[in-house]
């Protein structure tokens, strides 16, 4: 799960790691074979240790329930 959510949130801030996750998420390699490939791994680790985990923006949910209410 931390390894999904890191390559999610270093797709937020490098292009070739975007790549990489559309390339996967379109069904075109299966994700052992993207992760298998020199230095993706490398490359994604990198990206997500050095900006903050991205947050998706707007409310929580619990923002959201108060809104509704």
């Amino acid at each position: 799960m931390a390894g999904s959510r890191a390559f999610g949130s270093a797709a937020h801030y490098d292009a070739e790691v975007l790549t990489w996750l559309q390339e996967q998420g379109s069904c075109l390699t299966l994700t052992e074979d993207l992760i298998s490939r020199e230095g993706v791994f490398e490359r994604v680790l990198e990206v997500a240790m050095a900006y903050p985990p991205y947050v998706t923006p707007g409310p929580d949910r619990a923002e959201l329930e108060q809104l509704l209410a």
